[in-house]
């Protein structure tokens, strides 16, 4: 694979790097926002 082919990914390691982990962060967000408000907990128990 010459440059030309990987013209549509950012060019660089570092913004592709960067890229990657905010897409995971927020998906990261997304899923425990989602979790928090569907699964049923106790308040006592979240205190301890």
């Amino acid at each position: 694979m010459n440059k030309n082919d990987m013209s549509p990914l950012p060019t660089n390691t570092h913004e592709w790097f960067f890229n990657r982990n905010s897409i995971i962060i927020l998906l990261d967000i997304v899923l425990f926002v989602v979790l928090y408000n569907t699964l049923p907990y106790e308040p006592k128990v979240v205190m301890g």
